[in-house]
């Protein structure tokens, strides 16, 4: 389904994974995003992907980032990438941040 198809129920909808994590406001660049899939640093549902895989809402995504780790449900796909208030509605943290011991 093309991006502009979008119907306002969310369901078929999908973003490239370093589109999202961009947009989303993980990383601050699209090719430190890409760089993390590529490191194995991201995972959709338990895999390691590549960053051209496409995320859909109810994917549950795993991210390390230096030393923090994210436990996240993808809860819409941003059309673009806009303030960190707006980011933040993209996802749902689903466990606690964890920092190494």
């Amino acid at each position: 389904m093309k991006r502009s198809e979008q119907d306002d129920s969310g369901a078929g909808q999908t973003l490239r994974l370093d589109k999202w994590l961009w947009h989303a406001r993980f990383f601050k660049s699209r090719s430190q995003a890409t760089d993390a899939a590529a490191g194995g640093h991201v995972h959709v549902n338990g895999e390691r992907v590549k960053a051209s895989r496409e995320v859909r809402i109810g994917d549950r995504l795993e991210i390390t980032r230096e030393e923090q780790r994210f436990e996240i449900m993808v809860r819409s796909i941003p059309l673009r990438r806009g303030p960190a208030s707006e980011a933040r509605l993209c996802y749902e943290e689903t466990v606690e941040q964890h920092q190494p011991a």
